[in-house]
C-alpha cells in the first residue's frame, strides 16, 4: 500500500491512470504511464493492467504509434475526479512526470524525416518553438543512409546545431 493514503483499488487506478494523461502535452509511452502509476507501489501491475484495458475499452484513452494519450471525454473525467486522489500522490506525480512532459514537449518541437527526390535524398528538419517555426531546413544526402543519419543527429542536438548556425550567420 502507497505512503500517499491511495488504496490501489480498480477504480482508484483508473482515476490514477487518467489523472497522468490529463495534463500530459502529448502521448507518453506505456513504459513511463506504468513507471508513473506505479510509482511507490500505488498500483499493482495486476490492477493497473486491467484498469489500462478497461479504460481503453470505454474509448477514454487511446494507444497510438507513440504511446497513450486520453480523450477529451477522459480529460473532463480526470479534471472533475483529480480532487479524489490523495494531494500528497498528486504532488509527487507531479515531480516525476515533469522530465517526462519535457521530452514531450521537445519531441513534438522536432522533427526530421528523410525524403527520396528525382536526384537522391533529402532530410528535412524542423523546430519549432511557441506557435512558431525557428527552423526549416531541408538538406541534400548522398544516400538514404547518410539522410537518416542527418535526421537522427538533428532530433538529438536540435537546439545546439541551431544556436551554431545563428552564431555562425551573426557573427561580425
Amino acid at each position: 500500500m502507497s505512503r500517499y493514503g491511495f488504496s490501489g483499488t480498480p477504480e482508484d487506478t483508473r482515476l490514477l491512470i487518467l489523472y497522468i494523461l490529463r495534463d500530459c502535452p502529448g502521448s507518453i509511452t506505456p513504459q513511463e504511464l506504468q513507471n508513473a502509476a506505479m510509482t511507490d507501489e500505488n498500483a499493482d501491475y495486476f490492477v493497473y493492467s486491467e484498469a489500462l484495458a478497461d479504460l481503453a475499452d470505454k474509448g477514454l484513452i487511446v494507444l497510438g504509434e507513440d504511446g497513450y494519450t486520453a480523450t477529451q471525454t477522459a480529460r473532463k473525467h480526470a479534471d472533475a475526479t483529480a480532487s479524489e486522489l490523495p494531494a500528497s500522490l498528486r504532488r509527487k506525480l507531479s515531480d516525476e512526470l515533469a522530465p517526462v512532459y519535457r521530452r514531450i514537449l521537445r519531441d513534438s518541437a522536432i522533427t526530421a524525416r528523410t525524403e527520396q527526390t528525382g536526384r537522391g535524398y533529402h532530410a528535412r528538419l524542423t523546430l519549432s518553438g511557441a506557435n512558431e517555426t525557428l527552423a526549416d531546413i531541408t538538406l541534400a544526402a548522398g544516400s538514404e543512409e547518410q539522410a537518416a543519419a542527418l535526421a537522427s543527429a538533428w532530433k538529438q542536438r536540435a537546439e545546439s546545431v541551431y544556436a551554431a548556425l545563428l552564431k555562425a550567420l551573426l557573427d561580425d
